[in-house]
């Protein structure tokens, strides 16, 4: 596919607020790639990743500085971890959905250890996820405000991890996979809880 631009074309780029690869189309990935740095103002992107664009996308991800809502589905990666090591740098996302096949994220353990987020309020992972993961990423998270998982495979002691999540409000399983007594220790965890669900959402 050829892009081509004017100088007309790169100021309305500039005013571009909202990017929706709605069908996944690598096209829309080139583009960003390529007129990245005229993007000043772009507030919300939902795009695809594969193996092939992996890279570009992490060097994309931190140029775009008003960010606040993304939506990435991505299959067959490989380095998982450094995708959402670089997601989780955004000092202005609010809002992020994770959609993925489940073996993307079964060793997320190099996620920067010392990375800790105050921005996200929002977090939906649409995927098979263990506990250990759900830790892992959930303790970058110091202001998490709603939570969404899919579903989730308890491989830990622990539900949630302690001392985490005290701002948490709403939590949600998607899928029927939290019994009763895993209702009991969230609830003993998350005082400013609002709202769980466990089950289908229709």
């Amino acid at each position: 596919t050829s892009i081509t631009t004017t100088s007309n074309s790169l100021v309305f780029i500039k005013n571009i607020l909202s990017l929706s690869d709605i069908k996944y189309d690598r096209c829309v990935h080139r583009f960003v790639d390529l007129y990245i740095s005229e993007f000043e103002n772009l507030r919300s992107l939902t795009i695809n990743v594969d193996d092939e664009n992996n890279p570009s996308i992490i060097s994309i991800l931190p140029q775009l500085t008003h960010l606040a809502y993304l939506n990435i589905r991505y299959r067959y990666v490989h380095n998982s971890s450094t995708i959402l090591s670089t997601i989780f740098s955004l000092s202005k996302l609010r809002v992020c959905i994770i959609n993925t096949e489940r073996r993307c994220l079964e060793d997320i353990s190099a996620i920067d250890p010392e990375l800790l987020n105050n921005s996200v309020l929002h977090l939906n992972i649409k995927t098979r996820l263990q506990t250990s993961c759900l830790h892992s990423i959930v303790h970058r998270l110091s202001c998490l405000h709603s939570l969404q998982v899919t579903y989730l495979t308890r491989n830990t002691g622990s539900l949630l991890p302690q001392d985490i999540l005290l701002n948490l409000k709403m939590i949600i399983f998607t899928d029927s996979s939290i019994r009763v007594s895993g209702f009991d220790e969230i609830l003993q965890k998350l005082p400013n809880l609002e709202l769980i669900s466990a089950g289908p959402i229709r």
